[in-house]
């Protein structure tokens, strides 16, 4: 699918969000950046297909900027990791593989895997006052930056529960 053939308006409550818009950015796409007021290891299984398809054929990590709004299980997931360092994966997930399906089934496990390898990295942004509350994703890709911005958090909630909007800007069109 071209990226010029994207709709500009997504419901993510009411279509399958990894394979209908964030697919088709991940396939066409040398940098994957996200800023989200909330963050959860969950969109890993949301859009499996996409961080799949990214991490597969790009050597740059997907990168978050997030609030430290992280729940117990994520939080522990990242000391972990930080703890982990690559030198001992093989210890800690024997014969892991990085597959759609486990992204889904072993969420925690594949969140852990990513950031222990480099493959994702997160940036946690602290404010003096308010929340840190963007939700943004940008997708750099041969024609120019596309951007996917609106009311949803990087959550499985914010991704397929919730009823929200995404919008689709490209710099391009």
């Amino acid at each position: 699918m071209s990226l010029d053939s994207l709709r500009a308006l997504y419901f993510p409550s009411e279509i399958n969000i990894d394979k209908e818009l964030f697919l088709p950015l991940s396939r066409s796409s040398h940098s994957l950046r996200c800023m989200s007021g909330y963050f959860r290891s969950g969109v890993l299984a949301e859009l499996a297909q996409s961080i799949l398809c990214y991490v597969n054929s790009n050597e740059a990590p997907i990168k978050f900027i997030i609030s430290p709004n992280l729940n117990l299980e994520d939080t522990q997931a990242l000391l972990d990791a930080q703890a982990a360092g690559e030198d001992i994966l093989e210890k800690l997930w024997p014969n892991f593989a990085l597959e759609e399906n486990t992204l889904r089934h072993r969420t925690l496990d594949a969140f852990l895997y990513l950031v222990a390898t480099g493959k994702i990295e997160l940036k946690i942004a602290v404010m003096e006052h308010g929340l840190f509350h963007a939700k943004v994703w940008l997708f750099e890709t041969e024609k120019g930056v596309a951007s996917v911005h609106g009311s949803s958090n990087a959550t499985q909630q914010g991704l397929t529960k919730n009823f929200e909007q995404l919008y689709l800007s490209r710099s391009w069109m």
